[in-house]
């Protein structure tokens, strides 16, 4: 059942950018709004054993790099000069 939607008043800014991503991805702008509309209403499932390994490899990555709270403050306020 294929039903029509009529969007009104879309901002210039949206609808270029809408454009831009249907014309990288080879597609009319109603096929790149709805990928959008899929990607947006879909559940997406975490695989929780995937996402334990990754974040068991990542902390095995940086067990050797530890930070002292001075080195951390550096990097947090390095940005806020």
């Amino acid at each position: 059942m294929a039903t029509a939607i009529t969007v009104k008043n879309i901002p210039d800014e949206i609808y270029l950018n809408i454009k831009q991503l249907a014309t990288l991805h080879h597609r009319s702008i109603n096929s790149e709004i709805i990928t959008i509309f899929e990607r947006a209403t879909k559940s997406h499932r975490i695989d929780h054993h995937k996402y334990l390994e990754n974040a068991r490899k990542l902390r095995e990555l940086t067990k050797h790099h530890i930070l002292t709270n001075d080195e951390i403050n550096l990097a947090k306020n390095k940005g806020r000069l």
